[in-house]
């Protein structure tokens, strides 16, 4: 398979497949793979292989309105990484970015990182896949001959993640954020006193503008291919007077979420800025708890220490604390902006 040049996009559908398609799928799969392996003899390649190599998996086909079911990737989801075990697209169609709409359908639904074995005498698919930021992590040797075990790590899915250093002009964008932000947090902390549904319907945040404004304080904007994704809100109020820095509010747009950007985005920020470290979440904010557990154990090989503490500022009020040390490393992800 390789797929390489844009497409109209508003031509292809891309839609679970049905029961009625398989007879179209089992013809695409037949000739597609007697195209793409052409050092086989074609008699390997049987029409009865597409249910026995699909059983279980979950297809997603890509339709053209004129020629009919086009391509189709098929998806392991059970392990962890998920597995692409097929992504083939029809010789007349190849080349017109069929196989990146297929690929990318799986964002909406499908967490990443992926993982999928490419054989090594495929070199047209191993240049599509390369080209878009898969990374080889093992090599092997199966029926079919030598493969690649390829993966596409989670942040690398968004080629394109920017970390802006936030100006005075930025502080609406921020505070106007906040206001999902604080809608985000209400899934799991609306119960608790002072976080019920306004009368009015409109989520408001606490004033962020002191993080453009305070040296002592840094905001970040975060942007994936240049559309604005969240923030990062830094200060040095810890809990000890020891803390360096500490995460004050962090942000990521629910259609960015579970897709590996904020733990990308939270390893860059603690590289940035080496010392002593601290995040705190509310004990309801189970999904921070989850994020932060996670995010701070891969940064740190698991050296960090992990407290429930109750936090004087701006009441008091108990949250669970991790603190841990960043060394620092020079990284160039972090883009200054002027004023």
């Amino acid at each position: 398979m390789h797929d390489e040049t844009p497409w109209e996009a508003a031509m292809i559908k891309i839609r679970k497949a049905e029961i009625s398609d398989i007879p179209a799928l089992e013809t695409l799969f037949l000739v597609t793979r007697q195209h793409t392996f052409h050092w086989e003899s074609p008699d390997k390649f049987k029409l009865e292989d597409f249910k026995r190599l699909t059983a279980g998996e979950i297809i997603f086909v890509a339709e053209d309105e004129g020629f009919g079911i086009i391509g189709f990737i098929s998806v392991w989801d059970q392990d962890t990484p998920a597995f692409i075990h097929h992504l083939f697209v029809s010789p007349s169609h190849q080349r017109k970015g069929i196989g990146e709409l297929l690929l990318r359908s799986l964002f909406s639904w499908l967490p990443l990182p992926y993982r999928l074995k490419c054989i090594a005498k495929n070199l047209n698919a191993i240049t599509f896949y390369l080209k878009r930021n898969w990374v080889e992590v093992d090599r092997g040797i199966g029926e079919d001959g030598e493969y690649l075990l390829l993966e596409l790590p989670a942040h690398k899915a968004f080629s394109n993640i920017s970390i802006i250093k936030a100006t005075s002009e930025d502080k609406a964008t921020i505070q106007n954020l906040g206001r999902f932000y604080v809608y985000d947090m209400s899934r799991h902390c609306g119960f608790l006193p002072g976080w019920e549904t306004p009368p009015n319907g409109l989520f408001e945040c606490r004033d962020l503008s002191s993080y453009c404004e305070k040296p002592d304080r840094h905001a970040f904007l975060i942007k994936v291919n240049n559309e604005l994704a969240g923030f990062v809100l830094i200060n040095k109020i810890g809990s000890m007077p020891n803390v360096d820095w500490n995460i004050g509010e962090f942000f990521i747009a629910s259609k960015f979420q579970g897709k590996g950007i904020g733990r990308h985005v939270a390893k860059e920020i603690f590289n940035q800025f080496p010392g002593t470290w601290e995040t705190s979440q509310m004990p309801e904010n189970k999904a921070a708890i989850d994020f932060w557990e996670k995010v701070v154990t891969e940064y740190t090989n698991g050296q960090f220490e992990k407290i429930f503490k109750v936090i004087p500022e701006p009441e008091p009020h108990l949250m669970l604390v991790l603190s841990f040390a960043s060394p620092g490393k020079a990284t160039k992800s972090i883009q200054r902006c002027l004023c």
